[in-house]
């Protein structure tokens, strides 16, 4: 295996001789230099000359024409330019051809039959020069090299090496040899036992022996391991085949011990986090160096270990055909040894903040950027989410190394205002994100919001991300982060809320925990404090009051501390914001009874009388105040005074109504008056006052105005809904007889239906009203051919005083009714309702009765309604007609007679 990367056969002679003291001179020449022989030498031509040559030539032309043509200085400078050409020339032709060298290089590799022959005489000369009777060669760890290499190597020691008196002993695993002859099972037998010629099968190790073998190692070599017995027995359980992966597995584990043991005096770990916890770091050790597969899923989820130890001392791991074990709960695929491994070790269970400490070397950070730092301070969480990406650092190596800066620079250097406060700014960004991935937080990180001089700037800190992880350290019953909120909070005062923008941090903290008692109760003090002193605040506070959360931050007290304060010019004295935060609160049902009382008698006391200031913009707004109440005022005595002040403005107000007033303010008047009118009639218990109030809604039910007169109907349906008596209701009634729009009919018809309705037991309408009620929608059905009228008909039949009245209608008015128009009615009706009339008719002496019976029968068989009748109906009815003197009728209605005895 040292040589792999060499040749066999080279390094194989070498070795043999060097072992036995041979000479080996002769086979280093050969083996490790290639042989050189020069041959001969041969001359080429200088390219480059040549050129020189040429321009040379050229110059020495130019030159000899000047010499014989010029004066004699020229012929001097002529005689010198051609000895100097004539010298370049001469240099030429000795530079011109050279000769080059030509070397043949024979290789330092040398023929499988040279390798043979060396071998065969050194061991010649070992036998006949030193005496040697036999001679063992043993070549190991062949079954390390690659796969040709290690067919190689056994081909050449069977081919080339197999001589008398040598044997080669070569240990080897047989079944991973098979492996790499790659062939079929029998013919990867068939090689081996040619190449050896005898096999030895080494025998298992009991327990007990690899046993005894551990302790003496750990004896041997003194190692310095705590409870050696249990590590002995761990590890000799696993490795029962292989005493060697004992060996080097007691290697890595002294050399994580003592790592271990330099983390803990070094503070960098809790102490014998690691060292008092030996047999969990064999566990570790044994999945990471032996079973990574699953320790790559620890290394994911740090529960894992605690899981699995868990489900299977459930049983709730099942063995499949493929011989894995599943356990499909966990999503977890074992391999039969590392079932066997898991079960043995089940009792080493580990905590994941305790286990993490075993897989990450919390002094070193060589895996993390530079960056990284720089990020943390700068309070950058983008770039540390990119590097999480680009990079594929996992969160958990993110937060110790932050863990690591905390412990460094915070609690030993004691840097609050600078790193201390950029950390905790970064870690509100990353938990409030990835609240969902940090357990366990280091135990650094942890004390870092403990704190207090942290807290003393609180409002610059980005205060969503704050509140997000208050919310989350809260889930988790870690309550330090609210306290030092809220009591921040109550040591705000208005200066500082506008100052420093407060108001802010109040807000979320309200609504991050809104449908918490328990935490709002903390500021609630403070919060109707602030907003007494100053109720402009409610716009920014607009969010909070709106919300539930309001009614664990004010009370009725609070309330009763404004009303004395409120002005009748709503915009004196921030009366106006005091309203809506008073209707803030009665919309989250937080005043009681009394309280609602005395604000009610307070706004009446201010709504006054409309004429004698004549103030529409004041009147509406009190009025529209006392509206959003009326409906919870139970004290006669203030129900009362509402009465009252609502006579004492009636006239004025009718007045404006019907001298055509209609601008804008005037209609939303008339609006409000007319719901207070109808929410006061609704809840009115003295008769005289629903009879006055009743007067007083009907002078309104005039469509003098398109948008008031929808808006009494629609008042008038409010008190239906929300009353049993009626007083208005003949009034409702002539009004739909007297309507002629279409829309507004409908409407109307739908209160008329709706007191109908709810007429039973005495209440509601009286007989004659329902009675009117019942013909005037007939009317419209039948003479003004308006049938979307019947389906309040089809409703109110269900309704046992309208039933009879309905029945009684047809029964008495079947010979006159297109029954095609209330069809669906009749399909209601019981047929004995109209038999008797149409055997009435039919059984008459007068012949246009008798036709009048034809008529109903035939439009009935149209509709199909003679199904109804049963067959002693229908023979009595054929009877009848059978009677008839046919001679008597046309041949219109004999034809409707031959249809009618056909059905």
């Amino acid at each position: 295996w040292k040589y792999s990367r060499d040749d066999f056969r080279r390094t194989f002679i070498l070795e043999f001789k060097n072992f036995f003291g041979l000479d080996t001179k002769e086979e280093k020449e050969l083996f490790y230099k290639d042989k050189h022989e020069e041959i001969k030498f041969k001359p080429i031509i200088d390219k480059y000359a040549v050129g020189l040559f040429i321009i040379s030539l050229v110059l020495t032309l130019l030159s000899t024409k000047f010499l014989f043509t010029k004066n004699w200085l020229n012929s001097i400078v002529g005689s010198l330019s051609f000895s100097t050409l004539l010298t370049l020339i001469l240099s030429f032709f000795r530079n011109s051809f050279i000769y080059q060298k030509v070397v043949i290089t024979t290789s330092k590799l040398f023929a499988p039959e040279d390798f043979e022959e060396k071998f065969r005489n050194s061991v010649n000369d070992l036998v006949n020069k030193k005496g040697f009777n036999k001679i063992i060669i043993s070549i190991d760890n062949i079954d390390r090299c690659d796969k040709g290499q290690v067919l190689e190597i056994l081909q050449t020691i069977k081919t080339f090496l197999e001589i008398e008196k040598v044997i080669f002993l070569i240990p080897i695993d047989d079944n991973g040899l098979r492996k790499f002859i790659n062939l079929p099972q029998t013919d990867a037998d068939e090689f081996l036992r040619k190449i050896f010629n005898a096999s030895i099968k080494i025998k298992n190790f009991s327990e007990a022996e690899l046993y005894d073998y551990g302790i003496q190692l750990i004896e041997k070599y003194n190692l310095e391991l705590p409870k050696k017995e249990t590590v002995v027995s761990l590890i000799c359980q696993e490795f029962t085949k292989n005493p060697r992966k004992i060996i080097q597995f007691l290697n890595i584990l002294q050399t994580e011990f003592y790592l271990a043991k330099i983390l803990e005096e070094n503070k960098s770990i809790p102490e014998g986090a690691i060292t008092s916890n030996i047999e969990a770091l064999v566990k570790i050790l044994i999945l990471r160096d032996h079973y990574y597969d699953i320790f790559e899923k620890i290394l994911d989820n740090k529960n894992l270990i605690k899981e699995i130890n868990l489900a299977i001392r459930e049983n709730k791991f099942k063995k499949e055909q493929t011989e894995n074990w599943i356990c499909g709960e966990l999503e977890v695929k074992l391999t039969e040894n590392e079932y066997r491994f898991l079960m043995r070790t089940s009792n080493i269970d580990m905590e994941p903040d305790k286990l993490e400490l075993f897989l990450i070397n919390k002094d070193s950070f060589k895996d993390v950027p530079d960056d990284l730092y720089s990020y943390i301070i700068s309070q950058d969480w983008s770039k540390i989410k990119e590097l999480i990406k680009k990079q594929n650092i996992e969160l958990s190596r993110i937060l110790h190394f932050i863990d690591y800066v905390v412990n460094k620079e915070v609690i030993k250097r004691k840097l609050y205002s600078t790193t201390g406060f950029n950390i905790l700014s970064t870690l509100f960004k990353l938990i409030s994100e990835e609240k969902d991935n940090v357990e366990p937080l280091p135990q650094n990180i942890k004390s870092l919001f403990n704190i207090k001089e942290l807290w003393k700037e609180l409002q610059k800190y980005p205060s969503k991300e704050m509140f997000e992880t208050a919310k989350y350290f809260y889930s988790k019953d870690e309550k330090s982060i609210l306290e030092y909120i809220a009591s921040f909070i109550n040591q705000i005062s208005i200066e500082s809320i506008k100052k420093d923008n407060s108001i802010v941090l109040i807000d979320e903290y309200i609504l991050s925990f809104k449908s918490n008692p328990e935490v709002l109760q903390k500021i609630s003090t403070k919060f109707s404090e602030l907003l007494s002193k100053d109720f402009t605040l409610k716009d920014q506070f607009k969010d909070v009051l709106e919300s539930e959360a309001i009614k664990y931050l004010l009370t009725g007290d609070f309330v009763n501390g404004i009303i004395p304060s409120l002005n009748q010019d709503f915009n004196l004295n921030q009366t106006k914001e005091k309203i809506e935060v008073i209707n803030n609160l009665h919309e989250h049902k937080i005043l009681s009874e009394n309280v609602v009382n005395e604000f009610v008698n307070k706004c009446v006391l201010l709504w006054g009388i409309l004429r004698n200031y004549n103030n529409w913009d004041l009147f509406n707004f009190w009025l529209e105040t006392i509206n959003n109440y009326i409906l919870n005022i139970t004290n006669e005595e203030t129900k009362k005074i509402i009465y009252d002040n609502v006579t004492n403005n009636y006239s004025f107000i009718l007045k404006q109504y019907k001298n055509n007033n209609f601008n804008p303010s005037f209609i939303q008047t008339y609006k409000q008056f007319i719901t207070l009118i109808g929410r006061l009639l609704s809840i009115c218990t003295d008769n005289n006052q629903k009879t006055g109030l009743s007067n007083y809604l009907v002078e309104f039910f005039v469509n003098r105005n398109d948008e008031v007169y929808a808006y009494v109907i629609e008042i008038f349906k409010f008190i239906v809904n929300n009353s049993e008596d009626f007083p208005f209701a003949d009034s409702v009634i002539q009004e739909f007889s007297n309507q002629s729009d279409k829309n507004f009919k409908f409407k109307i018809a739908e209160i008329l239906s709706l007191m109908s309705s709810k007429t039973k037991d005495g209440r509601g309408l009286k007989d004659k009203q329902l009675n009117n009620i019942v013909n005037v929608f007939f009317q419209e059905i039948l003479e003004k051919n308006d049938t979307n009228f019947e389906k309040f008909l089809v409703n109110l039949y269900t309704n046992d005083p309208v039933k009879t009245i309905v029945e009684n209608y047809i029964e008495n008015n079947i010979s006159v009714i297109d029954v095609g128009k209330i069809i669906n009615l009749l399909s209601k009706v019981p047929s004995d309702i109209y038999y008797n009339k149409i055997k009435e008719l039919l059984a008459s002496t007068s012949i246009n009765q008798q036709k009048n019976g034809i008529d109903v029968l035939y439009s009935l068989s149209k509709q199909n309604q003679l199904e109804n009748l049963s067959d002693n109906q229908r023979n009595n009815i054929i009877n009848l007609i059978n009677d008839f003197k046919l001679e008597n009728f046309d041949d219109d209605y004999k034809k409707k007679i031959n249809e009618i005895i056909k059905m």
